[in-house]
């Protein structure tokens, strides 16, 4: 089964979009689960979606890979980035290994003002449990399924994730793209 983050991504853009004073949306940010269980094979399907998106609003499109830690990022080719674009620069990116590792991103994203102000998507397997402890949470990050083959087995990882970060951000299913929460 395809999961398809294209509409809640266009609904998520329009929105942000009224939110600015320059009624533009923000550029979109990914970020590819690369940890053991994830292949680049499987990010085919969300990357495909913001790209398409990414060509409609006029808007960049960045992408970076993690895992433990996070990888570089790259601009993909602006402001219209093709698909061909797109997998090539995912496939060229150093890949990050090993385990996932969330707190890396947020973190990442919490750095840099330039990156709060994107639209940031984190494309996973949702294979990860939070951390008991309060942490913060980029306002502007969302989660969507990375394409893997079992629907019902990212639709229950993804619920249980949800559990865990219930103290860190309540409500997470409302954050994530594709899987009709």
């Amino acid at each position: 089964m395809r999961v398809r983050i294209l509409d809640d991504l266009t609904r998520k853009l329009a929105e942000l979009a009224q939110q600015r004073p320059d009624n533009r949306p923000p550029d979109i940010h990914l970020f590819a689960d690369l940890s053991g269980s994830v292949e680049v094979r499987h990010h085919a399907d969300a990357l495909f979606d913001a790209v398409t998106e990414a060509s409609e609003a006029g808007v960049d499109v960045y992408l970076t890979t993690f895992s433990h830690y996070v990888g570089a990022t790259t601009l993909l080719a602006s402001p219209r980035p093709g698909l061909r674009a797109a997998w090539q620069a995912l496939d060229a990116l150093p890949k990050a290994s090993g385990g996932t590792d969330f707190r890396r991103v947020w973190e990442h994203i919490l750095a840099s003002p330039a990156r709060m102000d994107r639209l940031s998507v984190i494309l996973t397997d949702f294979e990860w449990l939070a951390p008991r402890e309060q942490v913060p949470h980029p306002s502007n990050l969302f989660y969507a399924p990375c394409g893997k083959e079992n629907y019902v087995r990212l639709h229950a990882a993804a619920l249980e994730l949800a559990d865990s970060m219930e103290h860190i951000t309540p409500a997470l299913e409302q954050r994530i793209f594709g899987m009709g929460f």
